[in-house]
């Protein structure tokens, strides 16, 4: 038995393709979806590093910028990778910033320290079934033993 041709599917379809192409892209299109998600994750990546070590430095009254022309929209490609690094002496003091952002960050680092982890939860459950686990077994020795008391010598 061969199944029934249905010979109006690719007309009634033809209409639907440009719609539902996105949804089920083709093998090689998963290609360059990767690449391109690849490069943003490493961009992001890049910029958040960039930006705290600009952060961290500009907190002792310095400025240090990687790749400073990166976003210059002016410069050719090449020229916005040139130069690879900036380190200058802020001209301003901005002393109030500075010391509130070193103080969050202070903070910050202080509220993490003092969170509790889901590894202490598991140390204490642990702890506890070790606890019940021995309270158990050294019942269960009295009961065997009749609930005398352990003769000492």
């Amino acid at each position: 038995l061969r199944p029934p041709k249905i010979r109006g599917m690719t007309g009634r379809r033809r209409p639907a393709t440009p719609v539902l192409s996105p949804l089920t892209p083709s093998p090689r299109i998963y290609r360059h979806r990767y690449i391109s998600v690849t490069l943003l994750v490493v961009m992001f990546v890049f910029l958040t590093i960039r930006f705290l070590l600009f952060l961290f430095v500009w907190i002792f009254g310095f400025e240090f910028w990687i790749l400073p022309n990166l976003f210059d929209e002016s410069l050719t490609v090449v020229e916005s990778f040139k130069p690879v690094f900036m380190f200058e002496r802020i001209k301003t003091t901005q002393l109030w910033w500075r010391l509130a952002i070193s103080g969050g960050f202070i903070w910050f680092m202080y509220w993490a320290y003092t969170q509790p982890t889901e590894f202490d939860e598991f140390i204490k459950g642990q702890k506890e079934f070790v606890d019940d686990l021995y309270e158990v077994r050294s019942s269960s020795h009295r009961a065997l033993d009749g609930g005398a008391a352990p003769v000492t010598l």
